[in-house]
């Protein structure tokens, strides 16, 4: 995608083109809807709310290049683009680094801090410029701290065995979609008042 080209409105599919709704809550929706759900009900609502009843209606229509070009709208055009470095070489780990619904309030605050921008008032923000705007957060914002404890590795020989006793109860504590231990919580609640939580 470059500066000079406009971004997508439309999707070809089986060679014609279909408009889709672009603005960044109707993708949160869409990933909600499927998330977790492989049935064939929760994938044509899913379909429906970005494309519309009537693409399912088309004769000789095929799910399959529906998904597909559904997944090329979301990753933003890059659905083949890779690291070209193992995460473990960058320092990383395997875990999910962030959910829209876990982390609502975060991926809020993290706009509001890094860009001034309320996405409750704004009537709206193509998904693209939305993903784009994420993944260029502030470093301070607690998002990117968030995800920073998720995803480090803590089998990374830098690391002190505090440190990496630090990270694993973060990394406990902030999973995605994972129960918090009470010993994690006690760990996590010293690193935020700034107490050793070892000492």
């Amino acid at each position: 995608m470059r500066l000079t080209e406009s971004l997508p409105e439309t999707v070809e599919i089986a060679g014609e083109q279909y408009a889709i709704k672009t603005d960044f809550r109707d993708i949160l929706r869409y990933d909600e809807i499927i998330r977790g759900q492989s049935d064939g009900e929760a994938v044509l609502k899913a379909i429906n709310i970005l494309l519309g009843e009537e693409v399912l209606r088309k004769p000789n229509m095929r799910a399959d290049d529906i998904v597909e070009t559904i997944g090329w709208f979301v990753k933003c055009g890059d659905i083949n683009k890779k690291n070209t470095l193992p995460r473990a070489v960058l320092g990383l780990n395997n875990a999910v680094p962030m959910d829209f619904g876990a982390d609502s309030a975060l991926i809020y605050t993290a706009f509001l801090q890094t860009y001034g921008l309320d996405l409750y008032d704004i009537p709206y923000l193509h998904w693209w410029k939305f993903n784009w705007m994420l993944e260029d957060i502030s470093p301070s914002c607690r998002l990117s701290k968030v995800i920073e404890y998720r995803t480090i590795d803590t089998k990374n020989k830098n690391l002190s065995k505090e440190q990496k006793k630090a990270y694993a109860a973060l990394q406990r504590y902030f999973r995605v979609q994972e129960k918090k231990s009470e010993e994690d919580e006690a760990i996590v609640q010293a690193l935020l008042e700034g107490r050793d939580p070892f000492g």
